[in-house]
């Protein structure tokens, strides 16, 4: 037996690499069997971590481009935000990731000969806005037909779609023989589009112990002071004020990871060499942790973390979701709350939540194993 997943990782993003890992382990554990990753880049990012004043095209020629030229000036001005991050996340997917040895830009050039279970997902790989229109490889639609098809997870990161996305997505969705999706509100999206069952299971991150992400953060310096995390993905002032607010409270320094942002921010000790490793051990020690991610609010919640988390603008519901199955409504800052009336002397009791959280988690192996049993896996 061979399993393979397609999904999104070849980036420089923690959620991205991380839940990609999470889903190989879990499906190598689950099957005791061979589980890697498709390296499938789409054209969009072909050139985007080169480290070099030339794009490559599709016809191989290279060239420069404005693309180029602006990648080359942003990697003189911040290399640790380009390529010394980009080397770490590297070196973790050669150390820590199963990966095909082809790379693959098209659709035409995929061939599966030993495959017999195709996973797709996790993470947005069906949001159109992020894969530049639905991606006929994150549903399977790929030469070899005959292997079966499993989304794990799968994203759709929006809930409105016009009227020719829905008739594709209507279409996409018949390639896939098992229908999994990570948030409530995407699985009704597709119920209106299909009569078949649409199960609404965990990340894959959280089907991975803390005991075993610590592993994969052994090897990184410890830190003695303590921090307050923030893990930031797009500027929010009630996010900084809150970890001002926050700071004081502990007597404690600001460790600030974010996606790229240009400015830094007063008060807060800006990460952007860091690899998905030393984020876990930033995380896993932090005295308490605010973010608008939401890999950012799973790792807070598997490490038992005293956190906050403010809902992304564009992408906040799958947090919500995530809070809402676990109990932890009062966890969720909305962007317009009074920073005052937070109760910040409140902590969680996490007795219950790990409960919640070992529940959540059967959810995913339960879906894993069934869709095994689909294709008489033994």
């Amino acid at each position: 037996m061979k399993c393979a997943i397609v999904t999104v990782f070849y980036n420089t993003n923690y959620g991205a690499v991380l839940q990609a890992y999470a889903l190989s382990k879990t499906i190598e554990k689950l099957t005791n069997s061979e589980c890697y990753l498709i390296d499938y880049r789409r054209e969009k990012i072909r050139n985007m971590f080169r480290f070099s004043l030339f794009d490559v095209g599709m016809d191989g020629k290279i060239r420069i481009t404005f693309d180029s030229l602006k990648r080359t000036v942003k990697q003189c001005i911040n290399p640790k935000g380009t390529i010394i991050r980009f080397k770490k996340f590297e070196d973790f997917r050669k150390e820590h990731m199963s990966i095909s040895d082809e790379v693959y830009y098209k659709r035409e050039q995929i061939n599966f000969k030993d495959i017999n279970i195709l996973f797709l997902g996790s993470d947005q790989i069906w949001n159109p806005d992020i894969t530049q229109g639905f991606d006929d490889v994150y549903f399977g639609k790929i030469n070899n037909s005959s292997i079966f098809t499993v989304s794990y997870a799968a994203s759709l990161g929006k809930t409105i779609f016009s009227d020719a996305e829905l008739f594709e997505l209507k279409q996409l969705i018949n390639y896939v023989d098992i229908i999994s999706v990570r948030e409530e509100e995407g699985a009704e999206v597709i119920r209106q589009l299909t009569d078949r069952e649409i199960i609404c299971v965990p990340d894959p991150t959280v089907l991975v112990d803390r005991k075993s992400w610590l592993k994969i953060a052994a090897g990184t310096k410890k830190i003695k002071k303590k921090y307050i995390m923030v893990y930031m993905l797009e500027y929010s002032q009630v996010l900084v004020d809150l970890a001002y607010q926050m700071s004081e409270k502990y007597k404690c320094e600001i460790i600030l990871f974010d996606s790229g942002l240009s400015k830094p921010i007063k008060r807060m000790k800006q990460k952007k060499a860091c690899g998905p490793n030393e984020f876990i051990r930033y995380l896993a020690d932090a005295e308490f942790v605010i973010t608008n991610s939401f890999h950012g609010t799973v790792f807070s919640v598997i490490f038992h973390k005293q956190f906050y988390t403010i809902p992304h603008k564009t992408k906040g519901s799958r947090m919500i979701n995530f809070c809402n199955k676990l109990d932890l409504d009062n966890r969720i800052i909305d962007e317009s709350r009074n920073i005052n009336s937070i109760e910040i002397e409140k902590q969680i009791d996490y007795s219950l939540i790990q409960l919640k959280l070992d529940e959540l988690k059967q959810v995913g192996f339960d879906f894993i194993k069934g869709a095994l049993k689909e294709i008489d896996y033994e």
